[in-house]
C-alpha cells in the first residue's frame, strides 16, 4: 500500500513537471534552437563549474565538519566531501525534490554506525540553518524588488517556513504501538532530537552563518555567470535578490526534482529584468547541470571507484 502511494505521488510529480514545462514551451513558443544558443562566453561557464565543484563542495564539507566537531566528533575533510557528492549522485537518480540530506544521513550512518544519530542531527541542523538563511534572502529580495503584490509567492514562503518551524518544535508522539519497527524509529528520532537540542547553537551560528551565506552567495553568482555565458546581461544585484526566491519556491515538493516549478519561477521572476523566457529556461537548466549534475558525476565516479575496489578486495 505504501509503495503504491509513493508511486502515485511520483507520478503526480512527473505530471506536474511535464505539464509546467509543456505550458512554458508552448506559451512562449520556445524552440530547441533558441533554448540552447551558442555560448557567448565559454569562460563564464567554466568559472561556474570551478565554483560549483571546487569552492561550494569544499565549503559545504567544512561546514559539516564544523558541526560534527561541535558534537565531539572530529573527522577529516575528505570523507565528508566524498559523502556529499556521493549523496548528490544517488539523489540525482531518485525521483525526489530534495533527497540529498536523507541520503547523506544514510551513507554517514553506514560508514559510522556508532554515530548515526550524531550525523543525522548535524545534517538536519545544517538544513534548518540553511533554510532560514535562504528564507531571509528571499524576504529581502521581495522587499527590495517591491514584489509584495505576488501573494501566492509570499504565502508560499511563509507556509514553508511555518512547516519547518512546526517540524522543529513539534513534540514526538509516545510509543503508541508495540511494533518493533515503530519502536526503533521512535528511539532513533528521540535520540536525534536530543542531540539537536544539545547543540551549542549560540556558539555555532557565528561559525556556520558565514559559511552558509557564502555558499548561497556563490550559487547566486553562478546564475549571474550563466546569464553572462549565453550573452544576456543581468545586473548581479538582480540575481542576488531573485535567485533566493527561485530556490525557495523550488523547495515545494510538487514536481519531479523541482523541474517545471524552477523553470516557471525563472521565467516569471527574471521577466522584470528584461530576460526573455527562452534565456530564463536555458539558465535554469544550466544551473541544475552545474550545481547538481556536475557534482553528481564526481560522486558517481567515486562510487564506481569504491565498487571496483570492493570487488577486487581479497576474501
Amino acid at each position: 500500500m505504501k509503495q503504491e502511494k509513493s508511486l502515485f505521488v511520483k507520478l503526480v510529480q512527473c505530471a506536474v513537471s511535464a505539464g509546467l514545462l509543456y505550458w512554458i514551451v508552448s506559451h512562449y513558443s520556445i524552440s530547441f534552437s533558441t533554448l540552447f544558443p551558442s555560448l557567448a562566453s565559454p569562460l563564464a561557464l567554466v568559472a561556474t563549474l570551478i565554483i560549483s565543484l571546487g569552492f561550494i563542495q569544499i565549503l559545504a564539507a567544512v561546514r559539516w565538519r564544523t558541526l560534527l566537531a561541535s558534537m565531539a566528533m572530529k573527522l577529516p575533510l575528505a570523507p565528508l566531501l566524498g559523502i556529499n557528492v556521493t549523496a548528490i549522485f544517488w539523489g540525482s537518480l531518485l525521483p525526489s525534490s530534495d533527497g540529498f540530506a536523507a541520503l547523506r544521513i544514510l551513507i554517514f550512518s553506514r560508514r559510522y554506525p556508532a554515530h548515526s544519530a550524531t550525523g543525522a542531527a548535524s545534517v538536519i541542523c545544517e538544513k534548518i540553518y540553511g533554510f532560514f538563511a535562504l528564507f531571509i534572502w528571499a524576504i529581502v529580495g521581495m522587499a527590495v524588488l517591491s514584489r509584495w503584490h505576488w501573494p501566492l509567492i509570499f504565502a508560499s514562503l511563509i507556509f514553508i517556513a511555518f512547516i519547518y518551524l512546526l517540524l522543529l518544535v513539534l513534540p514526538l508522539p509516545g510509543k503508541i504501538s508495540k511494533n518493533p519497527l515503530w519502536a526503533s524509529i521512535h528511539s532513533w528520532l528521540s535520540t536525534l532530537r536530543q542531540q539537536f537540542s544539545l547543540l551549542p547553537h549560540a556558539r555555532l551560528l557565528p561559525l556556520l552563518l558565514p559559511l552558509i551565506l557564502t555558499i548561497q552567495l556563490l550559487s547566486f553568482l553562478i546564475v549571474f555567470l550563466l546569464f553572462q555565458s549565453i550573452g544576456v546581461s543581468v545586473p548581479f544585484i538582480n540575481c542576488l535578490l531573485t535567485v533566493p526566491l527561485i530556490q525557495f519556491i523550488a523547495l515545494v515538493p510538487i514536481s519531479l526534482g523541482g523541474f517545471g516549478v524552477r523553470e516557471a519561477a525563472f521565467v516569471a521572476l527574471f521577466a522584470p529584468s528584461g530576460v526573455d523566457a527562452s534565456s530564463a529556461i536555458t539558465v535554469s537548466v544550466l544551473s541544475f547541470l552545474v550545481l547538481t549534475a556536475a557534482p553528481a558525476v564526481v560522486g558517481g565516479m567515486l562510487q564506481l571507484t569504491h565498487n571496483i575496489a570492493f570487488v577486487r578486495k581479497p576474501l
